[in-house]
Protein backbone atom coordinates (compact mmCIF):
# COMPACT_ATOMS: atom_id res chain seq x y z
CA UNK A 1 0.00 0.00 0.00
CA UNK A 2 2.85 2.44 0.91
CA UNK A 3 4.50 1.18 -2.52
CA UNK A 4 1.24 2.83 -4.79
CA UNK A 5 0.66 5.23 -1.96
CA UNK A 6 4.03 6.93 -2.69
CA UNK A 7 3.88 5.91 -6.73
CA UNK A 8 0.54 7.72 -6.97
CA UNK A 9 1.84 10.54 -5.21
CA UNK A 10 4.39 10.98 -8.16
CA UNK A 11 2.09 10.49 -10.47
CA UNK A 12 -0.42 13.22 -9.57
CA UNK A 13 2.97 15.78 -8.68
CA UNK A 14 4.25 14.85 -12.55
CA UNK A 15 1.02 15.43 -14.20
CA UNK A 16 0.35 18.98 -11.71
CA UNK A 17 4.12 20.16 -13.15
CA UNK A 18 2.91 18.98 -16.71
CA UNK A 19 -0.16 20.90 -16.31
CA UNK A 20 1.91 24.44 -15.42
CA UNK A 21 3.70 23.86 -17.64
CA UNK A 22 1.33 23.70 -20.27
CA UNK A 23 -0.87 26.45 -19.19
CA UNK A 24 -3.67 24.10 -17.84
CA UNK A 25 -6.79 25.24 -16.21
CA UNK A 26 -5.69 29.15 -16.40
CA UNK A 27 -4.55 31.89 -18.62
CA UNK A 28 -1.62 30.60 -21.03
CA UNK A 29 1.84 30.86 -20.08
CA UNK A 30 3.39 34.30 -20.96
CA UNK A 31 6.30 34.36 -23.17
CA UNK A 32 9.34 35.54 -21.62
CA UNK A 33 10.38 39.55 -22.55
CA UNK A 34 12.52 39.88 -24.85
CA UNK A 35 15.75 41.94 -24.14
CA UNK A 36 16.74 45.04 -25.36
CA UNK A 37 18.09 45.57 -28.84
CA UNK A 38 21.34 46.99 -29.32
CA UNK A 39 21.94 48.84 -32.49
CA UNK A 40 25.82 47.62 -33.63
CA UNK A 41 28.13 50.45 -34.86
CA UNK A 42 27.82 51.42 -38.38
CA UNK A 43 30.96 49.91 -39.13
CA UNK A 44 29.73 46.43 -38.26
CA UNK A 45 26.53 46.17 -40.38
CA UNK A 46 26.64 48.88 -43.37
CA UNK A 47 27.19 46.64 -46.61
CA UNK A 48 30.12 46.95 -48.71
CA UNK A 49 28.35 45.62 -52.05
CA UNK A 50 27.51 48.56 -54.43
CA UNK A 51 29.41 50.77 -52.12
CA UNK A 52 30.24 54.20 -53.38
CA UNK A 53 31.71 55.95 -50.41
CA UNK A 54 31.08 56.08 -46.34
CA UNK A 55 30.48 58.48 -44.16
CA UNK A 56 31.17 58.84 -40.24
CA UNK A 57 30.61 61.91 -38.43
CA UNK A 58 30.59 61.87 -34.42
CA UNK A 59 28.65 65.18 -33.52
CA UNK A 60 28.77 64.23 -29.54
CA UNK A 61 32.62 64.92 -30.00
CA UNK A 62 31.91 67.68 -32.17
CA UNK A 63 29.66 69.64 -30.47
CA UNK A 64 30.47 68.19 -26.90
CA UNK A 65 33.66 70.62 -26.76
CA UNK A 66 32.16 73.99 -25.07
CA UNK A 67 34.70 76.15 -27.25
CA UNK A 68 34.44 74.03 -30.58
CA UNK A 69 30.57 73.72 -30.01
CA UNK A 70 30.25 77.38 -29.47
CA UNK A 71 32.01 77.61 -32.68
CA UNK A 72 30.40 74.93 -34.68
CA UNK A 73 26.89 76.44 -33.40
CA UNK A 74 28.03 80.00 -34.97
CA UNK A 75 28.37 78.42 -38.45
CA UNK A 76 25.00 76.97 -37.73
CA UNK A 77 22.72 78.50 -36.03
CA UNK A 78 20.57 76.83 -33.23
CA UNK A 79 17.35 77.25 -35.78
CA UNK A 80 19.10 74.87 -38.15
CA UNK A 81 18.96 71.97 -36.05
CA UNK A 82 15.59 72.87 -34.70
CA UNK A 83 14.50 72.33 -38.21
CA UNK A 84 16.65 69.51 -38.55
CA UNK A 85 14.55 68.00 -35.40
CA UNK A 86 11.23 68.83 -36.60
CA UNK A 87 11.59 66.92 -39.48
CA UNK A 88 13.25 63.82 -38.83
CA UNK A 89 12.14 64.08 -34.73
CA UNK A 90 16.42 63.76 -33.29
CA UNK A 91 18.55 66.65 -32.48
CA UNK A 92 22.25 65.69 -33.97
CA UNK A 93 23.77 67.44 -31.74
CA UNK A 94 23.64 64.72 -29.08
CA UNK A 95 24.21 61.68 -31.23
CA UNK A 96 27.36 59.47 -30.53
CA UNK A 97 27.62 58.59 -34.11
CA UNK A 98 25.86 59.04 -38.02
CA UNK A 99 26.75 56.83 -40.23
CA UNK A 100 25.94 57.91 -44.48
CA UNK A 101 26.48 55.42 -46.98
CA UNK A 102 25.73 56.16 -51.18
CA UNK A 103 25.10 53.46 -52.52
CA UNK A 104 24.38 53.58 -56.88
CA UNK A 105 20.66 54.11 -56.49
CA UNK A 106 20.26 54.96 -52.80
CA UNK A 107 21.68 56.76 -49.51
CA UNK A 108 21.33 54.73 -46.26
CA UNK A 109 21.72 56.45 -42.96
CA UNK A 110 22.60 54.77 -39.73
CA UNK A 111 22.00 57.33 -36.57
CA UNK A 112 23.16 56.15 -33.41
CA UNK A 113 21.55 58.14 -30.59
CA UNK A 114 18.87 57.37 -27.86
CA UNK A 115 16.19 58.29 -29.11
CA UNK A 116 12.23 58.49 -28.59
CA UNK A 117 10.71 56.04 -30.93
CA UNK A 118 7.12 57.72 -30.90
CA UNK A 119 8.97 60.97 -32.40
CA UNK A 120 10.80 59.70 -34.97
CA UNK A 121 7.47 57.78 -36.01
CA UNK A 122 5.64 60.81 -36.05
CA UNK A 123 7.91 62.93 -37.92
CA UNK A 124 8.94 59.98 -40.70
CA UNK A 125 4.57 59.66 -40.80
CA UNK A 126 4.23 63.82 -41.69
CA UNK A 127 6.90 63.95 -44.44
CA UNK A 128 6.13 60.45 -46.03
CA UNK A 129 2.91 58.39 -47.07
CA UNK A 130 3.45 55.77 -45.40
CA UNK A 131 2.13 52.62 -47.20
CA UNK A 132 3.76 49.80 -45.18
CA UNK A 133 4.55 49.22 -41.84
CA UNK A 134 5.85 46.11 -40.35
CA UNK A 135 7.04 44.51 -37.05
CA UNK A 136 11.03 42.87 -37.42
CA UNK A 137 11.09 42.00 -33.50
CA UNK A 138 7.88 42.20 -30.86
CA UNK A 139 8.32 43.59 -27.78
CA UNK A 140 8.17 46.31 -25.82
CA UNK A 141 9.90 49.72 -27.16
CA UNK A 142 13.44 48.71 -25.95
CA UNK A 143 13.30 45.48 -27.97
CA UNK A 144 10.83 46.71 -31.02
CA UNK A 145 11.75 46.63 -34.88
CA UNK A 146 9.86 48.56 -36.44
CA UNK A 147 9.90 49.13 -40.49
CA UNK A 148 8.00 51.96 -42.41
CA UNK A 149 8.52 52.95 -46.02
CA UNK A 150 7.16 54.97 -48.46
CA UNK A 151 6.88 58.31 -51.03
CA UNK A 152 8.39 61.20 -49.81
CA UNK A 153 9.80 64.19 -52.22
CA UNK A 154 9.20 61.63 -54.87
CA UNK A 155 11.72 59.30 -53.76
CA UNK A 156 10.97 55.79 -51.78
CA UNK A 157 11.65 56.09 -48.31
CA UNK A 158 12.08 53.50 -45.75
CA UNK A 159 12.29 53.66 -42.10
CA UNK A 160 13.54 51.11 -39.26
CA UNK A 161 13.30 52.58 -35.66
CA UNK A 162 15.70 49.96 -33.66
CA UNK A 163 14.39 50.10 -29.88
CA UNK A 164 15.88 53.09 -28.14
CA UNK A 165 19.20 53.00 -29.60
CA UNK A 166 18.76 54.64 -33.06
CA UNK A 167 17.43 53.95 -36.62
CA UNK A 168 18.12 53.52 -40.02
CA UNK A 169 16.97 55.59 -42.77
CA UNK A 170 16.92 54.16 -46.55
CA UNK A 171 16.52 56.79 -49.19
CA UNK A 172 16.03 55.46 -52.75
CA UNK A 173 14.67 51.59 -51.55
CA UNK A 174 14.71 49.28 -48.84
CA UNK A 175 17.48 47.14 -50.13
CA UNK A 176 20.59 48.26 -47.70
CA UNK A 177 18.62 48.85 -44.73
CA UNK A 178 17.22 45.27 -44.98
CA UNK A 179 21.14 43.87 -45.20
CA UNK A 180 22.07 46.52 -42.24
CA UNK A 181 18.99 45.15 -40.19
CA UNK A 182 20.05 41.48 -41.09
CA UNK A 183 23.40 42.85 -38.93
CA UNK A 184 21.55 43.91 -36.34
CA UNK A 185 19.83 40.72 -36.23
CA UNK A 186 23.49 39.05 -36.01
CA UNK A 187 23.64 37.81 -39.42
CA UNK A 188 26.08 40.30 -41.11
CA UNK A 189 26.30 39.85 -44.95
CA UNK A 190 29.97 41.07 -45.33
CA UNK A 191 30.34 44.47 -43.82
CA UNK A 192 32.40 47.26 -45.58
CA UNK A 193 34.39 48.88 -42.74
CA UNK A 194 35.96 45.87 -40.74
CA UNK A 195 37.09 43.52 -43.75
CA UNK A 196 39.76 44.80 -46.25
CA UNK A 197 40.43 47.05 -47.99
CA UNK A 198 38.23 49.89 -45.73
CA UNK A 199 39.30 48.11 -42.49
CA UNK A 200 43.22 49.04 -43.43
CA UNK A 201 42.21 52.80 -44.72
CA UNK A 202 40.38 53.30 -41.20
CA UNK A 203 43.84 52.23 -39.48
CA UNK A 204 45.97 54.04 -41.29
CA UNK A 205 43.59 57.10 -40.56
CA UNK A 206 43.79 56.28 -37.14
CA UNK A 207 39.38 56.84 -38.00
CA UNK A 208 38.64 55.55 -34.66
CA UNK A 209 40.00 59.20 -32.81
CA UNK A 210 38.72 60.84 -35.63
CA UNK A 211 35.45 62.50 -35.35
CA UNK A 212 34.39 63.20 -39.19
CA UNK A 213 35.56 60.91 -41.84
CA UNK A 214 35.21 59.37 -45.79
CA UNK A 215 36.01 56.30 -47.41
CA UNK A 216 36.02 55.26 -50.69
CA UNK A 217 36.61 51.85 -51.74
CA UNK A 218 38.08 51.11 -55.63
CA UNK A 219 37.60 50.60 -58.26
CA UNK A 220 37.89 53.94 -59.50
CA UNK A 221 37.63 55.68 -62.85
CA UNK A 222 40.65 57.99 -64.55
CA UNK A 223 38.45 60.92 -64.69
CA UNK A 224 40.32 62.80 -61.48
CA UNK A 225 42.10 65.30 -63.14
CA UNK A 226 45.77 64.87 -62.24
CA UNK A 227 45.92 62.45 -59.90
CA UNK A 228 43.61 60.00 -61.65
CA UNK A 229 46.02 57.24 -62.46
CA UNK A 230 47.27 56.79 -58.59
CA UNK A 231 43.33 56.20 -58.28
CA UNK A 232 42.96 53.53 -60.76
CA UNK A 233 46.48 52.16 -59.21
CA UNK A 234 44.32 51.84 -55.43
CA UNK A 235 42.17 49.86 -53.24
CA UNK A 236 40.57 52.44 -51.32
CA UNK A 237 40.94 56.36 -50.36
CA UNK A 238 39.94 57.88 -47.57
CA UNK A 239 39.89 61.24 -44.74
CA UNK A 240 39.43 62.44 -41.41
CA UNK A 241 39.29 65.10 -39.44
CA UNK A 242 41.10 65.51 -36.06
CA UNK A 243 41.19 68.20 -33.44
CA UNK A 244 44.61 68.77 -31.77
CA UNK A 245 44.50 72.38 -29.50
CA UNK A 246 43.54 75.15 -31.46
CA UNK A 247 44.24 73.64 -34.77
CA UNK A 248 42.45 71.18 -37.23
CA UNK A 249 44.80 68.22 -38.65
CA UNK A 250 43.38 67.04 -42.07
CA UNK A 251 44.93 63.49 -43.34
CA UNK A 252 44.22 61.66 -46.69
CA UNK A 253 45.73 58.16 -47.56
CA UNK A 254 45.48 56.55 -50.53
CA UNK A 255 46.23 52.65 -50.47
CA UNK A 256 49.02 51.13 -52.73
CA UNK A 257 52.37 51.12 -53.33
CA UNK A 258 53.72 53.66 -54.95
CA UNK A 259 57.32 53.56 -54.29
CA UNK A 260 58.88 52.83 -57.29
CA UNK A 261 57.31 56.10 -58.90
CA UNK A 262 57.98 58.14 -55.40
CA UNK A 263 59.19 61.10 -57.17
CA UNK A 264 57.08 62.10 -59.69
CA UNK A 265 54.02 60.88 -57.28
CA UNK A 266 55.45 63.79 -54.97
CA UNK A 267 55.93 66.26 -57.54
CA UNK A 268 52.43 66.16 -58.78
CA UNK A 269 50.68 66.27 -55.28
CA UNK A 270 52.55 69.21 -54.26
CA UNK A 271 51.56 70.44 -57.99
CA UNK A 272 47.99 69.39 -57.05
CA UNK A 273 48.43 71.21 -53.59
CA UNK A 274 49.82 74.23 -54.59
CA UNK A 275 46.83 75.01 -57.36
CA UNK A 276 44.72 74.17 -54.44
CA UNK A 277 46.17 77.05 -51.89
CA UNK A 278 45.64 79.56 -54.85
CA UNK A 279 41.98 78.70 -55.42
CA UNK A 280 39.36 80.85 -53.63
CA UNK A 281 38.12 77.59 -51.73
CA UNK A 282 41.76 77.14 -50.57
CA UNK A 283 42.66 81.01 -50.09
CA UNK A 284 39.13 80.96 -47.26
CA UNK A 285 39.81 77.63 -45.78
CA UNK A 286 44.11 77.14 -45.33
CA UNK A 287 45.17 80.64 -46.18
CA UNK A 288 47.44 79.98 -42.77
CA UNK A 289 48.96 76.30 -42.14
CA UNK A 290 51.72 74.70 -41.42
CA UNK A 291 53.79 72.73 -44.50
CA UNK A 292 52.09 69.78 -46.31
CA UNK A 293 53.44 66.58 -45.12
CA UNK A 294 53.41 63.46 -48.00
CA UNK A 295 54.37 60.23 -46.54
CA UNK A 296 54.94 57.17 -49.36
CA UNK A 297 55.57 53.62 -48.39
CA UNK A 298 54.81 50.37 -49.07
CA UNK A 299 51.25 50.60 -48.16
CA UNK A 300 50.40 53.95 -48.74
CA UNK A 301 50.31 57.32 -50.08
CA UNK A 302 49.41 59.78 -46.88
CA UNK A 303 48.59 63.22 -47.10
CA UNK A 304 49.11 65.50 -43.54
CA UNK A 305 47.70 69.32 -42.95
CA UNK A 306 47.22 71.10 -39.86
CA UNK A 307 45.48 74.57 -40.16
CA UNK A 308 43.83 76.96 -37.29
CA UNK A 309 40.63 75.53 -36.78
CA UNK A 310 38.43 78.32 -36.06
CA UNK A 311 39.61 80.30 -39.72
CA UNK A 312 39.32 76.60 -41.55
CA UNK A 313 35.25 76.21 -40.01
CA UNK A 314 34.59 80.03 -40.85
CA UNK A 315 36.03 79.02 -44.09
CA UNK A 316 34.04 76.01 -44.77
CA UNK A 317 30.77 77.95 -44.28
CA UNK A 318 31.82 80.63 -46.69
CA UNK A 319 32.68 78.80 -49.22
CA UNK A 320 29.91 76.00 -49.28
CA UNK A 321 27.46 79.06 -49.16
CA UNK A 322 24.69 77.15 -47.68
CA UNK A 323 23.53 77.21 -43.98
CA UNK A 324 22.34 73.48 -42.79
CA UNK A 325 18.92 74.61 -42.24
CA UNK A 326 18.83 75.09 -46.60
CA UNK A 327 21.03 71.63 -46.39
CA UNK A 328 18.35 69.22 -43.98
CA UNK A 329 15.49 70.42 -45.26
CA UNK A 330 15.91 70.23 -49.00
Amino acid sequence: MIVMRTLRSRIVSALASACVVAGCGGSPAKSPALPPVHLPHGEEILTRAGAEWFVKIEPEKLFGDPIRGAELEKLFDDAAFTALEGRHGVDLRKAHALFIAKYSAAVLFELEQAIDPALLDKAFSRRVSVESTKSMREGDAAARITVKSGPGNGVQETLAIVGVEGALLERGGDRYLRAALRGVLGRPAMPALVSAPLSDLRLALDADRSPACIFAPGPFSAEQRGIGHLLLLSPAIGACATFVGEDIVLRSVLLGDFRADEPRVRSLLEARFSELEKSDLGRLMIEKHAPLEIGIDEKRISLTLSAPRKAFLEGLHRATGASLREIVTR
